[in-house]
């Protein structure tokens, strides 16, 4: 895996002093007085419950079959090109971004084609993948397999179109700081995700969770912030380390970006009294072509904004399929790094089948 590149939003991957302020000012919200502070306790309650231990979950599961397993995916394929297309647009669905980072590596590395580069590149939605099955797992059922079957499309038409050989590129830094240890903070967030499942699969179930889980949930959520706040990796986790210690960072750094966006769309209704249900009333046409604008921006962070958009009701589905198809994640970053030109070419290519998808989505269905 490719260490990536800090973004335009530095404040989340930046120096460990900036985390902890930014960190620091997330925790205080908890504590002003009046509506602020209820909208702030209700978005941390709802960003652990409701999302935070399911993504916990699936990248533990995942990362334990990963070390557990010694087959090499990329090398069974480098001989097939179609089998890369098809493994690079399923490890792309995949949420998160580890699987599309491991196919622009391949691509790196000279084993797999660019047409696998743009099928993962298609197929993914990043860490907004674990946010839209957790709130919405209707909307997933149908957005990661359209996204899987248009990586393939694009993928297959990419190497046909497009002879370009694979970069075969020695690529420093291939994984994140090697923390080597569990810690104690691993096994606090492993402890708190065992109550913390029963509540979220409770709260799917609609079933009422008593009042004591709130606090419950909002200290697990500061305790994940922590993690953050005080990691010693920029983004991604070395492959070595065990999956408990993978799982606990990369978690925290998904939801400091899921808590900023529950909390943005909760305290600009109190201080700006923006309506969002019928802010793009007026534009519902546009939006498919404004989420694909917005899927061009390296990173998780607004592709998790706009997720959190239509699970909120402001944007409609063709919108959000448009956004998931365009966007590339954070594997984007190693891409351009590696090789800039070719990844700005296959993030252009992810926006055909975006536009088309979305705007057949809002003409078809009406939404």
């Amino acid at each position: 895996m490719i260490k990536t590149k800090p973004s335009s939003f530095k404040i989340l991957s930046s120096s460990k002093n900036t985390r902890i302020l930014f960190g620091a000012a997330l925790i205080s919200l908890l504590f002003v007085p009046g509506e602020i502070a209820e909208a702030a306790r209700a978005s941390f309650a709802d960003a652990y419950i409701g999302v935070s231990v399911f993504v916990y979950m699936t990248l533990l599961l995942l990362y334990a079959i990963e070390q557990g397993l010694s087959f090499n995916l990329l090398a069974s394929v480098q001989s097939k090109p179609f089998m890369q297309i098809v493994l690079a647009a399923g490890l792309g669905m995949m949420p998160g971004c580890g699987g599309a980072i491991l196919i622009v590596t391949g691509f790196a590395s000279g084993q797999l084609t660019f047409g696998a580069m743009v099928a993962t590149l298609t197929a993914t939605m990043g860490d907004a993948a674990f946010l839209l099955i957790a709130q919405s797992p209707k909307s997933a059922a149908v957005v990661l397999p359209v996204a899987f079957i248009a990586g393939i499309i694009m993928g297959i038409l990419t190497d046909k179109f497009y002879k370009l050989e694979p970069k075969n590129i020695t690529a420093n830094g291939t994984a994140g700081k090697l923390i080597g240890k569990i810690r104690a903070r691993d096994w606090i967030i492993f402890a708190a995700f065992i109550p913390g499942i029963i509540m979220g699969i409770s709260s799917l179930m609609q079933i009422e969770l008593p009042a004591f889980t709130d606090i419950f949930a909002i200290s697990a959520m500061i305790l994940t912030l922590g993690i953050w706040m005080l990691s010693p990796i920029g983004r991604v986790t070395h492959h070595e380390d065990a999956s408990i210690t993978r799982a606990d960072e990369e978690t925290a750094f998904i939801m400091v970006w899921v808590l900023v966006a529950f909390l943005l769309f909760e305290i600009s209704q109190i201080i700006f009294g923006f309506d969002l249900n019928n802010m793009f009333k007026g534009i519902v046409w546009m939006t498919p072509l404004i989420a694909t604008l917005i899927g061009f921006i390296p990173g998780c962070g607004p592709q998790i904004i706009t997720t959190t958009a239509y699970i909120s009701g402001a944007i409609p589905f063709g919108a959000l399929l448009a956004n998931a198809i365009a966007n590339d994640g954070d594997a984007l970053f190693p891409a351009i790094a590696i090789s800039p030109k070719e990844a700005m070419l296959a993030s252009l290519l992810t926006s055909i089948p975006a536009i088309i998808l979305g705007y057949g989505f809002l003409f078809i269905f009406g939404s």
